[in-house]
């Protein structure tokens, strides 16, 4: 227990005069103490600070930076998979209205193409005689007309 106490009180001493001494320090604008030495250290001490303080701009504007491409590229691959969808939707609409209209125009053409004429026609291949009976009924005009 005296041993705490006693390292408390070493502590607590050194911390005071420590104190005491840098705020003479400052007040004086030199050092009394190691001048050289400290000011080397006091050099050092802000220059490693001055590149963690570069590196973590750094890295904090990397990750902000790369987190922000990273969603206009999320939201552009969205849009671009919207568009596709509805171009898509537009392309299966017109290739069905492409075969519906082809149909119609190939249903067009035969209603042409059967006109009056050709109906006359297509009954007179029907209603033909075959030639036996046209034979037959040529025997038989003849019979009747002597």
């Amino acid at each position: 227990m005296t041993a705490a106490i006693v390292t408390f009180l070493v502590s607590a001493t050194l911390f005071i005069a420590f104190a005491v001494l840098v705020r003479a320090e400052q007040k004086n604008a030199r050092r009394f103490i190691g001048g050289r030495f400290r000011a080397s250290l006091d050099t050092g001490v802000q220059s490693m600070a001055a590149q963690l303080r570069r590196r973590w701009r750094h890295v904090m504007r990397y990750v902000v930076q790369l987190g922000w491409y990273y969603g206009i590229h999320s939201l552009l691959r969205t849009i671009l998979r919207v568009l596709v969808s509805i171009y898509s939707f537009f392309e299966n609409m017109f290739e069905r209205n492409r075969l519906r209209t082809k149909a119609l125009r190939q249903e067009l053409k035969r209603h042409i193409h059967k006109s009056h004429l050709t109906q006359m026609a297509d009954h007179k291949v029907k209603t033909s005689l075959s030639p036996e009976e046209q034979e037959q009924l040529k025997k038989q005009k003849l019979e009747d007309n002597h």
